[in-house]
């Protein structure tokens, strides 16, 4: 008895650069405005330690929130390609997944947007267009690593 042989599903890679440089971002700019209101408060307070150490934890709490919510979103949202079936499936979240399919047979046009950081770091934004009963609706897939060979992938069900 032979196995079936299975084609497995094509994932599209996204770049963890963007990730860390909004993480980064982040940091910084809490790091500015907690010097800020350092400065504000030697001149004005006098219990200034207080008000530091208050200022910092709230700092580290915001910045653990807003770094898990961008790596959550990073993470659990991608796309792959079931070759087999035609199909692009975008899925969202971990507990709840919601999928969304659309048919590669359906796709009109494909973009690439790469700035110069983004040609250097080889990832980009890939924008496809569908068109539906007369419709279009763009799919817009952040940060993907080497978006030309997707591009060239996706090339083949241009109609």
């Amino acid at each position: 008895m032979e196995k079936e042989s299975i084609k497995p599903s094509i994932e599209i890679n996204k770049a963890y650069y963007p990730l860390i440089a909004r993480i980064c971002a982040i940091s910084v700019g809490f790091d500015v405005l907690f010097f800020i209101i350092y400065f504000i408060s030697q001149s004005y307070a006098t219990w200034t330690t207080a008000l530091i150490v208050i200022v910092y934890i709230i700092k580290i709490a915001i910045f653990v929130w807003l770094a898990f919510l961008s790596a959550y979103r990073w993470t659990f949202t991608y796309y792959y390609i079931e070759a087999d079936a035609g199909l692009l499936i975008k899925n969202e979240g971990l507990h709840f997944p919601k999928k969304t399919s659309y048919n590669l047979n359906n796709l009109h046009s494909i973009s690439i947007d790469e700035g110069p950081v983004q040609k250097l770091l080889k990832y980009g934004n890939l924008f496809l267009t569908f068109t539906v009963e007369g419709s279009q609706e763009i799919l817009t897939i952040l940060e993907v690593v080497n978006p030309a060979e997707y591009k060239q992938y996706f090339d083949k069900y241009l109609k």
